[in-house]
């Protein structure tokens, strides 16, 4: 893997502060001019771990650009034009490639067992509880009762039972909204909810809620920013490959989870339908089972070095998810698909040369200069041609 980095000329350009970045935005649309390579996104680097305090969530009230504070105005961003810069890569000249006119070819025999998941027989909560399952339960109940000890509160006796009703109540104020988690117990009709007062008191929630945890707090891994939800993410992943089927179409893509709180992971990403939270690349199957996933906080703690130097910060989740799969489906020929912002030539290389199959769109820029193809609008005239004809040939 090291002589495939060094034979790869890449460059990534870097050094915006998230100020700098909103600057750039801003003066663009003051002069209402068209910006050839417009930025896409602004992704804010999460500062370094601290144990300084537990306060990592705080009141969920939204917030625009010119509400951020000094600190996050002045950490460092990374900004994504329509062109990347950062991920433009620099081609050697005997690299040069052949390109093809013809029908995809399937050349890897197709092992994979025809089964789906079976979850028409299953409730919600079986489903849920295929995933969080009792390990996970126990687990949070022992970190729960940890932590008041670890803080000198003494010990809450927080038993699993509880546990779940707490998740229960916090799964259901998703979907059942109140202006605040205490309108539950609230008396009046409009806010009273019969089955949340019924499971549990409002004090011992809220004592729940002070003290629930889950990692151990002794024990912080400061290379980490996603340290405190760590042990948790890891046997969720776990139960998730216990029950994934193998199938041979599989999807990666960012997806972003709004949160407006306090955290380091938390992104500002511009002009996006959710601007505010947390980033996950996610792989999923067609029917959207979620495969794997990684929470992106900058500089992944899980991802290989050199996937990120050779393929960028993007594609280098795919590739580590890829490697710690199950080993027994990790030979099995898949077929991954994504989208501009992770394709490049060298991972779709790299991808064959390790046996598996990979379609995705990809940015002009990242076409090697010596391999012509026709430019967008050449292309857009190819398919208005090619479909003006076709419409002929039927009205004959």
């Amino acid at each position: 893997m090291d002589d495939y980095a060094r034979s790869l000329g890449i460059r990534f350009v870097d050094g915006f502060t998230v100020k700098e970045a909103l600057d750039m935005i801003f003066e663009v649309e003051e002069r209402n001019e068209n910006d050839d390579n417009p930025i896409r996104a602004v992704f804010v680097s999460p500062p370094e771990a601290t144990v300084l305090t537990d306060e990592d969530s705080g009141d969920e009230v939204e917030c625009e650009a010119d509400n951020l504070n000094a600190r996050q105005l002045l950490s460092e961003a990374e900004v994504v034009r329509t062109h990347r810069i950062e991920e433009e890569f620099v081609w050697e000249e005997n690299k040069k490639r052949t390109w093809i006119e013809g029908q995809f070819e399937t050349t890897v025999e197709d092992n994979f067992p025809s089964q789906v998941h079976d979850f028409t027989n299953k409730s919600s909560s079986d489903i849920f509880e295929l995933f969080f399952n009792e390990e996970i339960i126990n687990f949070l109940t022992s970190s729960s009762n940890e932590y008041p000890q670890f803080i000198n509160y003494g010990n809450p006796a927080i038993t699993s039972e509880e546990i779940k009703v707490f998740m229960a109540i916090l799964i259901l104020s998703g979907y059942n909204k109140l202006p605040g988690k205490r309108f539950y117990w609230d008396k009046n009709n409009d806010m009273d909810n019969e089955l949340v007062t019924n499971s549990m008191r409002r004090n011992r929630f809220e004592q729940i809620l002070r003290f629930f945890h889950c990692c151990d707090n002794s024990n912080p891994n400061l290379n980490d920013k996603m340290w405190k939800l760590r042990p948790l993410v890891n046997m969720v992943k776990k139960n998730i490959h216990k029950h994934y089927l193998p199938e041979k179409n599989l999807s990666l893509d960012e997806c972003m989870v709004k949160y407006f709180g306090k955290h380091g992971c938390k992104q500002y990403i511009h002009g996006k339908p959710i601007r505010f939270g947390y980033k996950v690349w996610c792989l999923n199957t067609v029917d959207g089972y979620l495969v794997d996933f990684e929470i992106y906080q900058g500089k992944s703690i899980s991802s290989n070095e050199i996937y990120e130097k050779c393929f960028g910060k993007a594609a280098a989740p795919l590739l580590t998810m890829l490697d710690f799969s199950p080993k027994d489906k990790q030979l099995l020929p898949y077929h991954l698909y994504f989208d501009n912002l992770f394709t490049s030539l060298n991972l779709l290389c790299y991808l064959k040369e390790r046996g598996y199959h990979a379609t995705g769109t990809i940015r002009e820029n990242r076409i090697p200069k010596n391999n012509i193809l026709p430019s967008n609008k050449e292309l857009k005239k190819m398919i208005e041609e090619f479909i003006r004809v076709q419409f002929a040939k039927k009205m004959q």
